[in-house]
């Protein structure tokens, strides 16, 4: 689009960003922020969650962190995106912990049964 001088417009700019996080691809979403400082497209709400919800599906959670401070105006949909994020990870580790001490509570017992016995 940029070499056949094409404008770049905040719609082909969502699809863009939403198509790099789908593939996990950091790198194009990084230089797809950058297009969109350059293009002065900060300030357009749409644009600034797909690019944080882009950087927490591609697993950069201090870049979504990042861009969530620097955002001077954080509308509902950013407050959720990123209140997600930390109960999705908090979540993860509760599940994490309680799977390791029923793997436990499962050893102990056999201990007892069959150790002990």
């Amino acid at each position: 689009m940029l070499l056949d001088e094409v404008e770049i417009d905040s719609i082909t700019l969502l699809v863009v960003i939403q198509t790099s996080a789908m593939f996990g691809c950091l790198k194009l979403g990084l230089q797809l922020h950058q297009i969109v400082i350059k293009f002065n497209y900060c300030d357009d709400m749409f644009i600034v969650n797909s690019l944080l919800n882009m950087y927490i599906e591609v697993g950069s959670l201090e870049l979504a962190r990042e861009l969530f401070d620097a955002n001077p105006t954080c509308d509902v949909a950013l407050w959720n995106s990123m209140l997600f994020v930390y109960i999705y990870i908090y979540m993860c580790v509760c599940v994490c912990v309680c799977v390791c001490v029923f793997n436990l509570l499962i050893l102990v017992t056999y201990v007892k049964r069959f150790v002990f016995n």
